[in-house]
């Protein structure tokens, strides 16, 4: 039964803000605190390339593929009983992937992945449930955290290391205070009355998504907006290493890259909601992604600074476009919320070959340039599906059908 100081709580807005704040910080802070000891560690392990490139693939993979499953865990047992279960499930895996032998860092990044793949799917839905009225900003607020989470985890793992002379499995256990965070904020929305509540339906007939190009545009936006960034982000700072930076400097610049995604993963929903075509802001976001990717193939060491912080800002954008897209582009939260799903579990399957993908380029090409050329390209089919899911139209509409 629900306390009436628990009631209270949860009826605050800043108690939903900053429960929104802290879970969207542990969406990527497990992930992006490898990328700078991805060098270290295939160093240490002895393994090539595209070996390694699994560590930051294995948690994109999970994102496209037990995405599927959360619809029905959650109408089993309710959102934020899931919610709780799965950081859960990521606390595990945090701890899991720093022991010994190797086939423990894999199979610890697995649980990772399906912690953080159906955390990421419910929250969407979870802020349409708690400020139905409000979801703008408070998607502006979840995409800045989750930006800002890629900032944490890249920037501070290597001053962690240093400073309590860690090795790199310590190094990686860190996440775990900033996990337990999330579980303790979850807890008050578990043992509330809220937490059986269904999400209302407006009354549309449901849409087969499955068959819908509006569905699949904003899916395909998903996946290459998630593509660009985890293929960049996976293997900068081993690209900058091997240019001649050092190991730190490298950490500290894509520390940069998601640090500057806060301003730009704020600022782009509050733009989205203001005009009913986003076709103009998804141009804008791309050219930001392009120059930057631009700049690491062709100066990779000059004005290094600039290029982390222009493609950070443009890939802050994408993610909060593409986040903003399922809720534009429903006329209620549970096609938000399928749409919610198909657009993590494709999108996420098709950005799962980026960072492994890049790791074979380089192993065939013997550098960096090619495959951040590659990278690039990206951008144009980026564009391209963008253009089509910024368009005024609903998946239920019956000309999108």
């Amino acid at each position: 039964m629900t306390s009436p100081r628990e009631s209270s709580l949860l009826q605050r807005p800043l108690f939903l803000m900053v429960t929104i704040v802290i879970l969207g910080i542990c969406l990527r802070i497990p992930i992006l605190s490898v990328s700078p000891l991805l060098d270290t560690i295939t160093h240490d392990l002895g393994l090539s390339a595209a070996q390694a490139g699994w560590l930051s693939t294995i948690p994109v993979l999970c994102f496209g593929t037990i995405a599927l499953v959360a619809p029905h865990l959650t109408r089993r047992w309710g959102m934020d009983a899931i919610l709780l279960a799965m950081f859960g499930v990521l606390l595990t895996g945090l701890l899991l992937r720093t022991l010994p032998p190797v086939w423990m860092l894999f199979g610890g990044t697995v649980l990772v992945g399906a912690g953080i793949a159906v955390s990421n799917v419910i929250l969407p839905g979870f802020i349409k449930r708690e400020a139905p009225n409000r979801v703008g900003p408070m998607t502006a607020l979840y995409s800045a955290a989750i930006s800002a989470s890629g900032a944490i985890g890249a920037g501070a793992t290597i001053p962690i290391m240093k400073a309590l002379d860690l090795d790199w499995r310590g190094a990686m256990r860190w996440p775990v205070v900033i996990v337990l965070l999330g579980v303790v904020v979850l807890i008050p929305w578990q043992v509330s009355s809220r937490s059986g509540r269904h999400l209302a339906a407006s009354g549309v007939p449901h849409t087969n998504l499955w068959r819908n190009p509006v569905a699949w545009f904003v899916t395909g936006y998903m996946g290459m907006q998630s593509f660009v960034f985890f293929a960049t982000t996976g293997w900068l700072p081993t690209y900058l290493i091997s240019e001649g930076m050092t190991e730190q400097r490298a950490g500290f610049m894509l520390s940069l890259a998601p640090l500057s995604g806060v301003a730009g993963s704020f600022i782009a929903p509050l733009l989205v909601y203001r005009r009913a075509d986003q076709r103009w802001l998804v141009w804008v976001s791309s050219v930001f992604c392009a120059v930057g990717l631009a700049g690491f193939v062709w100066m990779p060491l000059t004005a290094t600074l600039v290029w982390v912080l222009v493609f950070g800002f443009g890939s802050g954008m994408t993610l909060s476009i593409a986040l903003s897209f399922i809720g534009l582009r429903t006329p209620d939260s549970h096609h938000a919320a399928d749409l919610s799903m198909m657009a993590q579990a494709v999108g996420y399957s098709i950005a799962a070959v980026g960072p492994i993908g890049i790791g074979l380029a380089h192993d065939v090409a013997g550098n960096w340039q090619l495959p951040f050329a590659l990278i690039l390209a990206s951008v144009v089919v980026l564009t391209v599906v963008g253009l089509g899911g910024g368009r005024t139209r609903l998946v239920s509409d019956p000309a999108a059908v």
